[in-house]
């Protein structure tokens, strides 16, 4: 059946969310805690659903305080707020608008029964249940000389007897009742036929009231002539019904639970049993164009023997739940979703790359896919990209907690951090040689298999619109994917990767030009004399790979003499003055790595991340460090950078393939980085002999110039003023806007 749901998105609504209300419940509280001795959740009682939330409204009966949470385990057959059934035996109130009257008040009348337009045949028993004495009762408000009907909307006692109001005198001592025994003919009552009307009653003065109970027929005999078992006074239940319910076991939710039990531990035995001897395996060479899915145990009741079993939608979506993230330590309340964990990318050697997916803030099912990479080579994109720049959270100086970044990209996008190569962050390797000889082309390759794999897992994403962005050394590793992608989706007979463009900013393009431009921006930038300047000139060969002695003492010199103590990833900004003199010393940049070690980031921009995501209760919040490695997380991998082994020389020949292949491309550099300067940038891509579009201009955002474009057949090149290496970090308005622009496809604003 086609709902509005399923023709405009393809997918039927999910009803897994739908619980029972008043039910007892135990939302996730740790959010809401203080400190780590309260309690992680409380018993609570089920409310409704949000309404502006996606979780479900819970109250604290105890102190009255509502709580809103999407993870909630739920007793659905337990209600706190539910009065216990009553029995002809155990105490009970019955509570009406008039008082409240105990079952060790109830006696029997045992007058004659009331006027009743029942058949004089059918016997019938009156109660009357008296009012608490002493009490000054009010006429009721109806006229007395109308009868009462037992309706539907009367009050029922909990043995389905009507109770019916009667201004009937009451005695504190009647002279025809008795207390009611305890095996009283209540118990006997069965419930009338249908064709036997409601009892009337007619009160019989208007002075008092009293609650009469007017009980339904005692027994009903049949006056057909047929010999049935309540005839013959049989009464006991017929086997062959018994025998058409069962007892239908919980579903386990693990391989654990499963396990314990004797008949899913059987059903797994005989499943293993079937697939070997089937031939369901065959063990072939591990390659790494290979898709490889993984597996996991789902548990579903099978009810009828002719009928196979399928995956659902909710089974699916448990698969996707063992990456969830429920909510990250000290984590602000938010309303999108984020998954996390392991893609294996080699089965041979073992490496596997850690992700980070930060879905939209707002309706992600409309919005791209943007994948985050950054550079180094060997520095984190949960570090940098997700924790300083574009995602949503910033973490604090104790790294203790994190709060809300107001600029995050993922209001226009959904965001998928990857830590790549293996090695760096997270990611691994079994094997301990592929840290000393990673480069561009297997880092490259194994981003591909991720992709392909981690849609493979999330399949909404699949046809999605797919943008790659990054900075510094993703300059290499964004268009070299970018490549890839485009190589495979031509290879594919049903691509599913719809790559649409890539975005990078501080791009690390062209060995040569890159150099010549790093130099010219530090002289420009009055960073070093002219002598250095000249000298650095003059000695250096920028299209050779390895410098000269004398290069590398010239650069030296300059790096160490000349600059002094400026943050060279923005050097109009404030350094970090955590960092000891000792660390200064060791970080100055090392002249035999120039065009490496350029790429690098300041240490003390990552002390926040380093601090927060070695938490133990992080780790396993994000699915992280599955492996349990016993040397720390950091932010960079210095034997990844020292060792990387392939480097391509320049990117300009990739450039104009993607080009022509019609993909949208967008490079931006901040004007204060002296890494990957905007100079290098600019000589770089005028060696590309571009035809312009759209003449220089001055680009605006927030009423502010926020830097400068031109738009070129093919290609976009923009500055943002006042921002360094990191763009996002220093200038996030800025950097934001920008993201807008390119997302649409649309001209930098002009005004």
């Amino acid at each position: 059946m086609e709902t509005p749901l399923s023709v405009l998105f393809n997918k039927h609504p999910d009803y897994g969310m739908l619980r029972v209300f008043g039910c007892l419940c135990f939302p996730y509280l740790r959010h809401n805690t203080s400190n780590k001795f309260e309690p992680r959740s409380l018993p609570c009682i089920f409310l409704r659903y949000s309404d502006h939330l996606k979780g479900y409204k819970c109250l604290h009966f105890s102190s009255g305080r509502t709580y809103i949470s999407r993870h909630v385990v739920f007793e659905e057959s337990k209600f706190p707020l539910q009065p216990p059934l009553s029995t002809p035996t155990t105490p009970t109130k019955i509570v009406n608008h008039l008082d409240i009257s105990t079952f060790n008040q109830w006696v029997i009348e045992l007058d004659s029964p009331p006027k009743s337009s029942l058949s004089p045949s059918i016997p019938t028993t009156q109660f009357q249940i008296p009012l608490e004495p002493n009490h000054d009762l009010q006429p009721a408000a109806q006229p007395p000389d109308l009868p009462f009907l037992a309706s539907p909307d009367s009050p029922v006692s909990a043995i389905g007897v009507p109770i019916i109001a009667s201004p009937t005198p009451v005695s504190s001592s009647p002279t025809h009742s008795s207390p009611l025994p305890s095996a009283s003919p209540i118990s006997s009552l069965h419930p009338p036929s249908a064709n036997i009307p409601s009892p009337i009653l007619t009160p019989t003065s208007p002075s008092s009231q009293s609650l009469v109970l007017v009980p339904l027929p005692v027994s009903v005999v049949p006056t057909h002539a047929m010999t049935t078992q309540s005839k013959s006074g049989i009464y006991k239940l017929n086997p062959k019904y018994a025998l058409l319910s069962t007892t239908i076991p919980t579903e386990p939710t693990s391989v654990n639970a499963a396990l314990r039990h004797d008949g899913w531990h059987t059903s797994m035995k005989e499943e293993m049993i079937a697939l070997a001897q089937n031939n369901t395996w065959t063990l072939v060479p591990s390659n790494p164009s290979m898709n490889v899915i993984g597996y996991l145990w789902i548990f579903k009741t099978k009810l009828k023997s002719n009928v196979g079993i399928t995956c659902s939608a909710t089974q699916d979506q448990q698969v996707l739940d063992l990456d969830r993230i429920s909510v990250l330590p000290g984590q602000p309340p938010v309303r999108f979703s984020q998954f996390s964990g392991y893609v294996t990318v080699n089965e041979t050697h073992g490496r596997a790359l850690f992700y980070w997916l930060t879905e939209a803030s707002t309706h992600p099912e409309k919005k791209p896919l943007v994948l985050w990479l950054n550079g180094g080579p060997g520095c984190s994109s949960i570090a940098y990209g997700a924790s300083e720049e574009i995602g949503p959270f910033r973490i604090n100086k104790t790294g203790s907690s994190l709060f809300l970044n107001k600029y995050s990209w993922n209001k226009e996008a959904n965001l998928l951090f990857l830590e790549s190569p293996a090695g760096v962050g997270f990611s691994y390797s079994n094997t301990s040689s592929d840290l000393f000889d990673s480069g561009d082309e297997r880092t490259a390759q194994d981003a591909l298999v991720f992709m392909i794999r981690w849609i493979s897992r999330f399949p909404q994403y699949k046809h999605r619109d797919f943008y790659i962005s990054g900075e510094s050394y993703a300059g290499h590793y964004v268009p070299q994917l970018a490549k890839k992608i485009y190589d495979y989706n031509k290879a594919s007979s049903k691509p599913f990767i719809n790559l649409k463009g890539f975005i990078v900013g501080n791009a690390v393009t062209d060995s040569y030009y890159d150099s010549i431009g790093t130099v010219a921006f530090w002289w420009s930038h009055s960073m070093i004399s002219d002598r250095s300047y000249q000298s650095i000139l003059s000695l250096c060969n920028f299209k050779l790979t390895n410098f000269s002695s004398s290069c590398n003492d010239a650069i030296g010199y300059a790096i160490n003499q000349e600059f002094g103590n400026i943050d060279q990833y923005s050097i109009y900004t404030p350094t970090c003055i955590a960092i000891s003199k000792n660390d200064t010393e060791s970080f100055k940049l090392k002249n035999t790595f120039l065009h490496r070690r350029l790429y690098g980031y300041d240490p003390c921009t990552e002390n926040h991340a380093e601090k927060y995501y070695n938490r133990p209760e992080v780790q396993r919040a994000m699915h992280a460090n599955s492996t349990g490695i016993p040397y720390n997380w950091t932010a960079c991998s210095d034997v990844l950078n020292k060792y990387w082994k392939d480097s391509q020389f320049s990117m300009l020949p990739t450039y104009r393939e993607l080009m022509a292949a019609g993909l949208r491309i967008w490079i931006f550099s901040g004007d204060t980085d002296s890494v990957v300067p905007v100079t290098a940038t600019r000589f770089s891509l005028n060696h590309l002999n571009l035809t312009v579009k759209t003449r220089w201009y001055p680009w605006y955002s927030g009423g502010q110039v926020g830097g400068w474009t031109e738009v070129y057949e093919g290609l976009t090149f923009a500055t943002v003023r006042g921002a360094g290496h990191e763009v996002p970090l220093i200038q996030p308005m800025r950097a934001l806007t920008l993201f807008r622009s390119f997302l649409a496809g649309e001209e930098l604003p002009k005004s």
